[in-house]
């Protein structure tokens, strides 16, 4: 069924790109929704920058313990999800705090479709608007020309109870280099390949 609502611009994605622009349009008073099919804050809070950050965190400090002699700490990718999971919690509830408070209409929903000034939803609602923005991020991909018994994205490496005694790692940007680090001190061998002449190429 097709549902006219009272808006200016639909946001899709809501990561930092998609929040972001989502409260800078309420702030000049456009009617905004904020289309988001998973957590409000996207990979970078959810996955990304802000859990490896926390991981980082808490390796830096059980270095020093353990080199101011105190016994060596448990560190594991389920002991370090769970550091992170009530760092990311928090954020997730202050940008949707700060969403509402900026009056911005959040939907979580799944787009299926979109076209001139027209969003269709999985469930078959479609949002009528004047402009759209797309801030879907990006996804990652299976590496080409790469044989591998079995591939992981960054995500799903923090989900598994036992780490691989090796790893390569596809990718020497910020988030490939924090993850060889991250996973070189939970005792696994890495190889860091990076198609550009340096790593962090950005």
């Amino acid at each position: 069924q097709e549902v006219t609502v009272s808006m200016k611009v639909i946001v899709i994605g809501g990561g930092p790109a998609g929040y972001e622009a989502a409260m800078g349009l309420r702030r000049r008073g456009i009617e905004t929704v904020l289309i988001e099919k998973n957590s409000i804050g996207g990979t970078c809070v959810n996955s990304g920058c802000i859990p490896t950050r926390v991981y980082l965190q808490v390796i830096k400090s059980a270095e020093t313990l353990i080199r101011s002699g105190f016994a060596k700490t448990e560190l594991t990718p389920k002991n370090l999800r769970k550091l992170a999971t009530g760092k990311i919690q928090q954020l997730v509830y202050g940008i949707t705090y700060m969403l509402q408070k900026q009056k911005v209409q959040l939907l979580e929903a799944e787009v299926s479709q979109i076209e001139t000034g027209k969003v269709s939803l999985a469930d078959g609602t479609c949002l009528m608007c004047d402009e759209i923005i797309v801030a879907t991020g990006s996804e990652p991909i299976s590496a080409e020309n790469f044989t591998a018994e079995q591939q992981f994205t960054a995500e799903q490496l923090f989900t598994l109870e036992n780490l691989p005694k090796r790893l390569d790692i596809i990718g020497g940007g910020v988030l490939g280099v924090e993850l060889a680090v991250i996973l070189q001190s939970l005792g696994v061998q890495i190889t860091l390949h990076e198609h550009m002449p340096r790593i962090l190429p950005g």
